[in-house]
């Protein structure tokens, strides 16, 4: 690209001109100190003088080092070449040595201003001389190895043992000097940016046509995977004169190597492409199963003192070289590491047969473990600090917002004997995927260390106990129990001492198997030690034997190169008792049995479950209710000849059904009447997914009671469903209605008054929200009067008032009034509607909304009826306002109670 100066910027100020300060003061140093180091003099090919100007070609090249001895100042100027002719300046060159940043490779940077004939933008028939700049970058080390001299934690968090440049040369730039490493109100080391700047800055991004330069790269990872990259790289100077700034300066490129890991993402990303990248050594795990397809990489700087994924405090950092040792190597004191890399893995894409992502949306967000980074790995174990091999942690599950990936498997994939769902936080070498508790970006630390440090997870950790009202909470067993709470601990069998997710590719035919394994120990559940409410109730699960017992659960899923997916999964546990929705000891509701239980899947063919019931040894013991319910096992033998279904037990591939019915014959005495008597009570115990629910029942909404007292009658039903976290829903509906006539020959009549109310209550399906409640009533009281048949008035008034969580409330009542009188008639109707929405004045006088209307019938040019109403503040009715004492709460009794 050529830049030219716009007309109007020439002048007696001289914003513009082919050398700067720094360059000047480079020429005059190496040209004229000949005890400077690499100091030679200017060759001179032509010099004339005259009243024009000077005409001159002169050519200076110099091979300063970095550092410089003794102190002298730092110098990245490498060769001069200016030719002028008359006082005028017709080619300049200037190269300048440097590095590109972070990966280190030595590079110049050429600047070139040359005069050129350009039309006169006002008149084409004239032309005008004008400088033209061009700059770009030449890379002169295209090949670097890692570990460099002097980095920290040699290829730990850089895991490359090279990086070859193929783009040897950039295109054109724009104007290196407007852009800084640092924001322009503090720029650290050099002066203020823009046109009239009269030093290099120290670092600069490259661009070209306002966009940054990217470099085609190819970077070998420690395994020998190419990844062929196109990454954007800052350019360092190796030392600008009149500052104490050298490359190799420690304290002196601290401040840019913060700088660099604060840029914007854009600048230090590329993307992966999905190429095989090794983060760490396989430490004696599974071959491949530290290798993860990648999407997107980040880079990050380190000095000899600082990394990014190192804090300061809690870690020791080798000693740095001296500044003498980096020279002779030509190393400058920076290194590149990976800030952030973002992978695709994929033994969880296949067992959650889906694509495993945190927040990003593509694939999951990996920083290296500061651990790892200090400490490394054995080649065939952890060293005792890290006995979890752990090389890696989930970006997210440490962000602000602490917002692990979970990781969820399909019900019938590992799911049919609990689903082992969790969040994940790091990797480990050996085990693969770690999950843990990720409450906080503080727990997710602790868990992720605990494990670290000890190589045996806790199982209420790793499968984070959250609330179990839910359906969707993340690992249940049999439809609610926690499986992290039910699990003592992890089978010693396990490699890691964690459950394993491990993956082979096949080079050859392009397949992938990936396996879940899973042994643990059985215990009882809830304890004292438990969340609440749980620690308040008894025993739920119980192994049998108590104290024994195993959960063995393997997944394998092997994926062909077309994508196409079988499965293979197995699982088993040993006999077990459920004291269900109740406290053992104590009054628990229902007692289930299971001598046994398997689960198996082949090639994604229905799942299927097989459960023996029973107590151990043998069958002796059957599903049984409890408490309220105990007299259900007392009548089973009489439940079918009363009418009901009898104790019906059924176990499909799906879920554990247990249920009775029991209807009653109408009950009658003088005014009362009873009908529609129906009890029913019945557990839900799913295995591939679900809550685990029972239900009990006072008739139902298909077939409600109805009752009826003198002239009033009516009906409902009530339903309450409890799950292993407390109540999941209640129904509720009364309905009455009664009727009363007046006749006296001259005058006839009637009132009819109906009445009813219905309640719903939900649980919530997602942890700590709250449920959702609905109330609905309604109140219809009709009236009609006839005199003679020549005078009737009828009047309706109908009353409807909702309410629904969290804080809706809206009510409509509406009253219609007709009057016939001879050949007269009117009808005129009044609506009002009234809406509350959070809080506000008793009266609802700042949410609700009154909409009042007329209609008649007669007179059709009579203006609707106006109706205004001044709001009234709603005392509440507390049951000692109706009942104020003794005797009238005696009266009430001797004339409903009777």
């Amino acid at each position: 690209m050529s830049t030219f100066e716009e007309k109007g910027s020439f002048g007696p100020s001289f914003q513009f001109t082919s050398l700067i300060n720094t360059d000047r003061e480079n020429i005059v140093l190496l040209s004229a100190d000949a005890g400077l180091p690499g100091h030679a003099y200017v060759t001179v090919n032509d010099l004339e003088l005259s009243a024009l100007g000077t005409t001159a070609d002169l050519l200076g090249q110099w091979d300063y080092p970095n550092p410089p001895p003794g102190g002298d100042p730092p110098i990245n100027l490498v060769s001069w070449r200016h030719i002028a002719v008359t006082g005028r300046d017709i080619y300049v060159r200037v190269t300048n040595k440097g590095y590109l940043f972070p990966v280190g490779h030595q590079a110049v940077v050429v600047r070139v201003a040359e005069r050129v004939m350009v039309a006169d933008p006002e008149d084409t028939a004239w032309a005008d001389a004008y400088l033209q700049v061009q700059e770009y970058i030449r890379v002169l080390e295209p090949v670097k190895t890692y570990p460099a001299f002097g980095q920290p934690f040699g290829t730990n968090d850089w895991p490359f043992s090279s990086v070859k440049i193929l783009t040897t040369v950039s295109p054109l730039l724009d104007r290196p000097y407007d852009k800084t490493l640092y924001p322009n109100d503090n720029p650290p080391l050099g002066p203020a940016t823009g046109g009239s700047s009269s030093r290099y800055a120290q670092a600069f991004l490259p661009t070209s046509g306002e966009s940054p330069v990217t470099w085609d790269v190819v970077a070998t990872d420690l395994a020998g995977n190419e990844l062929h990259l196109k990454v954007p790289l800052y350019f360092f100077y190796a030392g600008s004169t009149g500052y104490s700034a050298s490359e190799f300066d420690i304290g002196d490129v601290g401040p840019f190597v913060e700088a660099y890991n604060q840029a914007p993402p854009g600048d230090r990303q590329c993307s992966g492409n999905g190429a095989p990248l090794q983060m760490s050594p396989e430490a004696g795990g599974p071959a491949g199963g530290t290798t993860h397809p990648v999407v997107m990489l980040t880079l990050g700087a380190a000095s000899t003192t600082s990394d990014p994924n190192v804090p300061t405090r809690g870690f020791s950092y080798p000693s740095p070289p001296s500044q003498s040792s980096l020279g002779s190597a030509a190393q400058p004191a920076f290194y590149p590491v990976l800030s952030n890399v973002q992978v695709r893995l994929r033994a969880a894409d296949a067992l959650s047969r889906g694509s495993f992502s945190d927040s990003s949306g593509d694939g999951v967000g990996l920083q290296f473990y500061a651990p790892y980074v200090v400490g490394g790995l054995t080649s065939s174990t952890a060293p005792a600090s890290n006995r979890g091999a752990v090389y890696a942690q989930f970006s997210d599950a440490f962000s602000a917002s602490a917002n692990a990936p979970q990781l969820r498997f399909p019900s019938d994939s590992v799911g049919g004997l609990g689903c082992p769902n969790g969040y994940m936080l790091g990797m480990s070498a050996v085990a693969g995927p770690v999950a843990g508790d990720a409450t906080s970006t503080s727990t997710s630390k602790s868990s992720l260390d605990t494990y670290a440090s000890s190589g045996k997870p806790s199982p209420s950790s790793y499968f984070q106990q959250l609330e179990h009202t839910s359906a969707t909470a993340l690992s249940q067993f049999l439809g609610g129990l926690p499986l992290g709470g039910i699990i003592k601990e992890f089978g010693v069998d396990l490699p890691g001492g964690a459950p394993n997710i491990t993956s082979n590719l096949d080079q050859a035919t392009g397949v992938l198997t990936v396996t879940y394994t899973m042994t643990a120990n059985l215990t009882m559940w809830p304890t004292s030690s438990s969340p609440a409410p749980y620690n308040s109730l008894g025993t739920i699960f119980e192994p049998n034997p108590a104290g024994g017992g195993q959960l063995k659960m393997v997944a394998t899923a092997t994926v062909a190169k077309d994508g196409t997916a079988t499965y293979d999964v197995n699982g088993s546990i040993d006999p077990f008792n459920l004291y269900l929705f109740g406290n053992n000891p104590g009054p628990y509701v229902v007692f289930v049995p299971f001598n046994s239980m398997t689960f198996s899947s082949q090639n994604g063919q229905k799942p299927s479950v097989h459960v023996a019931l029973g107590g151990v040894p043998g069958p002796n013991t059957n599903v049984t209710f409890e408490g309220a319910l105990s007299f259900v096992n007392a009548l089973e033998q009489f439940l079918q000849d009363l009418g009901g279904s009898g104790l019906s037990i059924s176990v499909t591939g799906s879920e554990l059904q247990a249920s009775f019915s029991l209807s009653l014959p109408p009950i009658g005495v003088g005014v009362f009447s009873l009908s529609g008597i129906g009890l029913s009570a019945g557990i839900t115990i799913p295995f591939l997914g679900g809550p685990a629910l029972a239900q009990f029942g006072f008739a139902s909404q298909e077939n409600p009671f109805t009752l009826t007292v003198c002239m009033f009658g009516g009906g409902g039903f009530f339903l309450i469903g409890v799950g292993f976290g407390g109540i999941q829903q209640i129904q509720a509906e009364f309905q009455f209605e009664g009727q009363f006539e007046l006749d006296i020959y001259v005058a006839s009549g009637g009132i009819t008054l109906a009445a009813g109310v219905y309640y719903s209550y939900t649980a919530p399906t997602t942890p700590g929200e709250a449920g959702t409640t609905e109330i609905s009533g309604y109140v219809r009281l009709t009236g009609e009067l006839s005199v003679l048949g020549l005078i009737s008035i009828s009047a309706e008034l109908d009353l409807t008032l909702t309410y629904q969580s969290p804080n809706s409330v809206a009510g409509t009542a509406s009253l219609t009034v007709s009057i016939n009188l001879g050949f007269f008639s009117i009808s005129p109707s009044i609506s009002v509607t009234k809406q509350f929405s959070g809080g506000g004045d008793p009266g609802g006088t700042q949410a609700g909304r009154e909409v009042p209307a007329r209609s008649h019938s007669g007179d059709a040019a009579r203006e609707p009826l106006a109706i205004t109403r001044q709001p009234v503040p709603v005392k509440p009715v507390l049951f000692v306002n109706i009942v104020p004492d003794q005797s009238t709460w005696g009266t009430y009794i001797g004339a409903f109670g009777a």
